[in-house]
C-alpha cells in the first residue's frame, strides 16, 4: 500500500506533482493528481480506448464535489486557473491519499464527518467507477457532483463555445452525453439513488501546469452536462459510473465491481508468488513490498490490441511503452517483456506477444511502433528486431519451454539473413568485419531516437556499439537454438548464414575495432560520417550485460569502471558523461530544449537493469545483489513520488534527480522488477 499523508496533500505544489493511474486492460485509463486537479491534458476519469489500445479519448475529465452537511457546504474540488489561481481549495479537507491493492482512495474530513472517494475501472471495458462512501458523521449529507466532460483525442485540448452545447439526454439515474452528432455517445449514471438535473454549461480556462512546463497547449474548457445529487446517511455510498456502454449494460456490473477488481489485483500478486500483505512501499521497503507494487504497475502495460485479419477482429496482448502518451513500441516491448512476464507469471501472454510481432515482420524488421491513428506500423529501428532475439532467449530460459522459440525459429533465421544482405534504412552487415552498419540522414534508428522536425538529435549513423552487441547476441542465440532444435534446413534449403562463424567474426572485430585504448572504454559509434565517436555513453554497457564473452575480462572491467565513474546515479544511468561538452543536466523547456537533453545527460531508469547485469557478469552475483540492496531505499521513496506505485521514464542528470517524462514507463518497471523478483533475480 502507498500512503500520502495530510501534510503532503495540503502542500499544493507537492500534491500536484503526485499522480495516480489505473488502467482497464485495453489501453484506457483513469488518472489525475492526488487532489483531483488535472495537471495534464492526458488526465481524466474516463480516458477510453475507442480502438483498443489506441484512439484514446478523454470523455469524463473530472468531477468537482460539494458536500452539504447541517447547513454548511464543503467544496472538495481543486482546479488551477491562469496566474496560478487555485479554486476551489478542496485539498485542505484531505487527510490522506492512499493506493491499496492498486486502487486509489482520497480521504476527506469535514468537521466530524469523513468521506472516502475511490476510483477504479472495469477490466476489459471503457468503464470507470467513482464511489463516494460517507464513512462517518452525525448528520445526513447531501452529495452534489459536477461532472466535467469532453470528447477529444488525449493529445489535444478543447476550447468551448457558447454556440456549442453537448447533446444531453436524461436517462434513469443519469444522462447520455454526445459532444457532437457525429461522435459516439457515453453515459453517466448514478447508483443507487440520485437525481440528475440537466444544466449544460461550460467552465472555462483550466490550466494544466504539466503542459505549461512542457511548452504545449496548456489551457482547456470543460462542459458540465448536469448535476447529480444524492443524500447519504453515515455508512452509505453512492457511485457514478462513466462508460461508453449504456446503463443497461453496466448496471449488472456495478454490484461487486470493487470486490471483483480487488480479487483480480490479488490474483496478480498470487501469480507472482507475493503475499497480499507484503507491506508498504516506503524508503525501507523489503524487496517483496517493492515487487508487489511493481507487479501491479506491470499489469497496466500489458493490454489488448485489436487485430483485423481476414475480415475479423481478434484481440491479442501487447505492451504499452508508457503512460500517459506512448503506444506499443517494438523496442520497449522486447526490452520489457522478460521483466513484465517472468517475475509476474505471465509468460503465456509474453509468448503470444512475440508471436504477434512476428506477424508484422517486414524485410527482417519488427515494427518500431504502432501509431495512435489507423495507420501502418513504422519500421524505423535498428535495435528493436535484435532485442526480440534477447526476449526469445530469456523467455525460453525462464520458462524451460522451447515451443515459441521453435515456432519462431524460421522467421528469426530469415531476419538474420535480411540483416546480412541488407534491409531498410541502410541496416546491413559489413562483410569485411562482420559488424552491423545502420543509418541514413534524417532517420533515427537507435533507442536514442529524439527528433525535432528535421533535426535528429543523436543520429549515430555508422556502427553503434549497442547495435553490434545486440547483433552478436542475436547470432549466439540463433546458434544455440540451432543446436537445441537440431535444425539444419529451413523451408527445404540450406540453413541461412552460419551463425557461429558470423558470431566469431563479429566478436573478433568488435574487440579490436570498438576498443578506445586511450580511454579504456568502448567507442559509442565507429565508421560514422565523422569517424569514431569517443562520447562516453551507456550504450557500451550492453557489450558486458548481454553476454559475458563479447569482451575480454579486462575490457569488461574497463567498461564497468567508466560507466560507474561517469554515468551511474541513484536512479539509473546518465545518457552522456558530465565531462562531455554536449552534456545537459536538466530535462526542461519546450520540445526542442527537452529533446536536446533527452539523450545528452538525462538519466534513464531502465538502464539500471543492464548495469546490474554487467556487475553480475564482471564482479559476481553478490556484488550485484549488494548494489541493488543499496538502491532499494531510493526506489521505495520514488514509488511515493511522481507516478505513485510506478517508475518514471527519466530523471534530471544532476541531483536532486527530479523525475521527468512519463510517470510510468514499462521498461523502467520491468528492468527493476526483473532483478528484484522472480526467476534469476538477485534475491
Amino acid at each position: 500500500m502507498i500512503t500520502i499523508p495530510r501534510e503532503t496533500c495540503i502542500d499544493i505544489d507537492q500534491a500536484l506533482n503526485r499522480e495516480w493511474l489505473v488502467g482497464n486492460g485495453i489501453g484506457g485509463y483513469a488518472s489525475s493528481s492526488i487532489v483531483g486537479a488535472n495537471t495534464r491534458r492526458y488526465h481524466g476519469l474516463l480516458v477510453a480506448a475507442m480502438r483498443p489500445p489506441v484512439e484514446r479519448t478523454v470523455l469524463l475529465a473530472k468531477i468537482d464535489e460539494e458536500v452539504e452537511i447541517d447547513g454548511r457546504t464543503y467544496y472538495l474540488g481543486v482546479n488551477e486557473y491562469p496566474d496560478g489561481k487555485i479554486y476551489p481549495g478542496g485539498f485542505v479537507h484531505i487527510t490522506e491519499f492512499r493506493i491499496e491493492e492498486g486502487i486509489p482512495t482520497t480521504v476527506f474530513r469535514l468537521a466530524d464527518s469523513v468521506l472516502h472517494k475511490t476510483v477504479w475501472m472495469e477490466h476489459g471495458r471503457n468503464t470507470t467507477y467513482v464511489r463516494y462512501i460517507y464513512v462517518e458523521g452525525s448528520e445526513e449529507c447531501c452529495l452534489v457532483l459536477h461532472p466535467m466532460c469532453n470528447h477529444r483525442d488525449y493529445h489535444g485540448t478543447t476550447r468551448g463555445s457558447l454556440e456549442w452545447d453537448f447533446g444531453v439526454e436524461p436517462v434513469e439515474g443519469g444522462c447520455k452525453v454526445q459532444a457532437r452528432p457525429e461522435l459516439p455517445p457515453f453515459w453517466l449514471a448514478g447508483a443507487p439513488d440520485a437525481t440528475f438535473t440537466h444544466t449544460g454549461v461550460w467552465y472555462w480556462n483550466f490550466v494544466y501546469r504539466g503542459e505549461v512546463a512542457r511548452g504545449y497547449k496548456d489551457t482547456e474548457d470543460l462542459y458540465i452536462p448536469g448535476i447529480f445529487r444524492a443524500n447519504l446517511q453515515p455508512g452509505e455510498s453512492f457511485t457514478i459510473v462513466a462508460s461508453t456502454d449504456p446503463p443497461d449494460a453496466t448496471a449488472a456490473l456495478l454490484e461487486g465491481a470493487l470486490e471483483r477488481e480487488q480479487e483480480r489485483q490479488g490474483k496478480l500478486l498470487a501469480a507472482a508468488g507475493i503475499s497480499r500483505e507484503a507491506g508498504a512501499a516506503e524508503p525501507d521497503a523489503t524487496p517483496e513490498a517493492l515487487a508487489a507494487e511493481l507487479v501491479r504497475a506491470a499489469d497496466t502495460f500489458i493490454v489488448a490490441r485489436n487485430i483485423d485479419r481476414e475480415g475479423t477482429t481478434t484481440q491479442v496482448p501487447t505492451v504499452l511503452a508508457g503512460y500517459h502518451w506512448f503506444t506499443d513500441w517494438g523496442r520497449d516491448t522486447m526490452i520489457s517483456l522478460p521483466g513484465l512476464s517472468l517475475p509476474t507469471g505471465r509468460t503465456r501472454e509474453a509468448n503470444r506477444i512475440l508471436r504477434t510481432f512476428g506477424l508484422f515482420v517486414r524485410e527482417g524488421l519488427i515494427p518500431n511502433n504502432f501509431p495512435d491513428a489507423d495507420a501502418a506500423p513504422h519500421y524505423n529501428t535498428a535495435d528493436a528486431t535484435l532485442w526480440m532475439f534477447a526476449a526469445v532467449e530469456a523467455l525460453a530460459n525462464g520458462m524451460g519451454n522451447m515451443n515459441t522459440a521453435r515456432d519462431l525459429y524460421p522467421l528469426l533465421a530469415d531476419m538474420i539473413a535480411w540483416h546480412v544482405r541488407g534491409t531498410r534504412y541502410g541496416i546491413k552487415m559489413d562483410p569485411e568485419d562482420g559488424l552491423l552498419y545502420a543509418g541514413e540522414p534524417g532517420v533515427q534508428l537507435t533507442w536514442m531516437d529524439a527528433k525535432v522536425d528535421d533535426w535528429v538529435v543523436t543520429a549515430r549513423i555508422g556502427k553503434p556499439v549497442e547495435i553490434n552487441a545486440l547483433w552478436y547476441n542475436a547470432l549466439r542465440v540463433m546458434d544455440k537454438l540451432r543446436v537445441s532444435l537440431g535444425r539444419t534446413v529451413v523451408a527445404g534449403r540450406q540453413e541461412p548464414p552460419n551463425f557461429n562463424e558470423l558470431a566469431e567474426l563479429a566478436r573478433y572485430n568488435f574487440r579490436k575495432r570498438f576498443w578506445f585504448d586511450a580511454g579504456d572504454y568502448l567507442f559509442d559509434v565507429i565508421d560514422g560520417p565523422d569517424g569514431n565517436d569517443i562520447s562516453i555513453r551507456p550504450n557500451q554497457v550492453f557489450a558486458v550485460s548481454l553476454r559475458n564473452d563479447l569482451l575480454t575480462v579486462d575490457q569488461a572491467r574497463g567498461v564497468l569502471a567508466v560507466v560507474r565513474e561517469h554515468l551511474l546515479t541513484p536512479y539509473g544511468l546518465r545518457s552522456l558523461s558530465p565531462q562531455d561538452p554536449h552534456y545537459n543536466n536538466g530535462y526542461r523547456g519546450d520540445r526542442r530544449e527537452r529533446d536536446g537533453a533527452y539523450h545528452n545527460g538525462t538519466v534513464w531508469a531502465w538502464l539500471i537493469g543492464p548495469y546490474l547485469d554487467a556487475v553480475r557478469h564482471v564482479e559476481g552475483i553478490e556484488a550485484a545483489r549488494n548494489e541493488l540492496k543499496g538502491m532499494l531505499p531510493t526506489w521505495g521513496k520514488h514509488l511515493t513520488e511522481a507516478g505513485l506505485g510506478s517508475i518514471s521514464e527519466i530523471f534530471d542528470a544532476d541531483a536532486p534527480y527530479e523525475p521527468k517524462g512519463c510517470i510510468s514507463q514499462a521498461w523502467s518497471v520491468a528492468e527493476l522488477l526483473r532483478h528484484a523478483w522472480g526467476p534469476n533475480s538477485l534475491w
